[in-house]
């Protein structure tokens, strides 16, 4: 006789009974924002991705909001310096492998600085609705007036890798095998990004899943299971040093003490990425 299981295949995270808080698909998505962004006003928008992420639907589903768009990526350093830079982590065995150190698992390791001076001064030269995006886009920006997350799966990336969909960071292999793909992302990729979404998810504005191809779903954060009140133009902040949340252009309680802190627009204080050196490291 079958034993019943208890194992969840479908497991789900309650947020919010307010169905507000959830659209679906890329143009309702563009509308949403769209509304948050002031009109004739300069403002950048970073679309923060997860490798795997689709960076051209990323880029065609949010065509709209920018008059100019950026991808972050164009500022990575080269698949061989990336691969000089990973090569003791990984090794020659095709499974076994090391985890990346925790001082190379930081965003801004995997930047060439001049193409990262180079994208920043585009930036800032930049008029109008500037929109960044890629994997790094919120190292690259620094500041911004809203920040979106696309995310997706393991699952659904390890089915990308197998159908030769997407590569690794930097990388331009994804004809390599899903095995040779699958390790790297796991050694570094998924380290590097999973430490950013963590040093951001608390500033975020909108979350996007982005698993399902042309079928996208945005949630309003806050992502701390905690209902912060709305602020003007639905956008909400977050003060890593302090228990309030700040509002478009309200400032913040108080300001981080970490040297390293970057500073979004509207005054949220992000924490750094080299939490070590965070005074306020309990707040992350």
């Amino acid at each position: 006789m079958k034993q019943p299981t208890n194992y969840d295949k479908l497991p789900t995270i309650p947020v919010s009974g307010d169905s507000s808080l959830c659209h679906c698909g890329w143009p309702t998505m563009a509308s949403v924002v769209r509304g948050c962004i002031p009109e004739g006003k300069r403002a950048v928008v970073v679309a923060e991705c997860y490798p795997g992420v689709d960076l051209d639907e990323v880029r065609s589903g949010l065509d709209e909001l920018a008059d100019i768009a950026i991808c972050a990526e164009n500022a990575l350093k080269s698949p061989e310096e990336l691969a000089a830079l990973l090569a003791p982590f990984l090794g020659d065995d095709p499974v076994f492998g090391k985890m990346v150190d925790p001082d190379l698992a930081a965003m801004g390791k995997m930047f060439d600085t001049a193409k990262t001076a180079q994208l920043r001064r585009e930036i800032a030269d930049a008029r109008g609705h500037v929109l960044i995006y890629g994997t790094g886009a919120a190292y690259i920006a620094e500041r911004w007036e809203l920040l979106l997350y696309c995310d997706v799966t393991r699952w659904e990336i390890q089915q990308r890798q197998r159908r030769h969909k997407t590569a690794n960071i930097g990388a331009q292999n994804a004809s390599s095998s899903a095995a040779e793909l699958y390790k790297r992302a796991y050694f570094f990729d998924w380290r590097v990004a999973d430490a950013e979404k963590h040093c951001l998810h608390r500033a975020i504005d909108f979350y996007l899943d982005t698993n399902l191809a042309q079928v996208r779903k945005r949630f309003r954060v806050p992502t701390t299971g905690r209902h912060w009140p709305r602020q003007p133009g639905g956008r909400f902040g977050w003060c890593r040093s302090s228990t309030q949340g700040c509002g478009v252009g309200s400032g913040c309680a108080s300001t981080s003490t970490c040297p390293a802190t970057r500073q979004t627009s509207h005054g949220a204080s992000i924490a750094c990425r080299r939490r070590t050196a965070c005074a306020s490291a309990s707040a992350i």
